[in-house]
């Protein structure tokens, strides 16, 4: 008390018998030790945004775009397929790569009889140009009758099919 300037040394003494200062304790804080745990491997078909977010360099927007590039693509085929999401280095996809695991697959499928043209164009694999490509083969021969009626437009070549395969379906 003596320390505030403004205390006067009358008042000091006036006003010590009614100061109380309690004995230091000697506070010592234990931690225990925990090893740090590295990211959970996520399932590339189910994982929500936050589970992304758990994996290293991946923040709030690449989660959110891996998310959304999913439900256009209709779910993940293989784990390398995170690696397409528009702007995700590739620095980021080996960091996380070992993470990825693949869980049950449930593909949604596009009836190329059935999809019309916008619908077709919004699918990751198929471009606008495709889909009309698709709806003017329809329109001219009849309804696909095999997905290997797909090669034979001048749009798909066989890295485009391989892709498309696992997502189209003719009914």
């Amino acid at each position: 008390m003596q320390k505030i300037y403004t205390l006067s040394p009358e008042d000091y003494q006036r006003l010590l018998p009614y100061v109380r200062i309690a004995e230091k304790r000697d506070t010592i804080y234990k931690k225990t030790w925990e090893p740090r745990r590295g990211p959970e491997a996520v399932d590339v078909n189910a994982a929500d945004s936050a589970a992304w977010e758990q994996l290293p360099g991946i923040g709030p927007g690449f989660a959110r775009r891996i998310v959304r590039f999913r439900e256009r693509l209709g779910g993940f085929y293989y784990p390398e397929q995170v690696k397409e999401t528009y702007g995700l280095p590739d620095s980021v996809f080996n960091k996380i790569q070992p993470f990825l695991r693949m869980g049950s697959i449930s593909l949604r499928k596009i009836d190329l009889n059935q999809t019309d043209e916008k619908s077709l164009a919004q699918h990751p694999y198929i471009n606008t140009k495709l889909a009309v490509q698709i709806i003017r083969y329809r329109s001219v021969h009849g309804p696909f009758r095999a997905l290997e009626e797909l090669k034979q437009l001048p749009l798909v070549d066989d890295i485009i099919y391989r892709k498309l395969e696992n997502y189209i379906t003719i009914n």
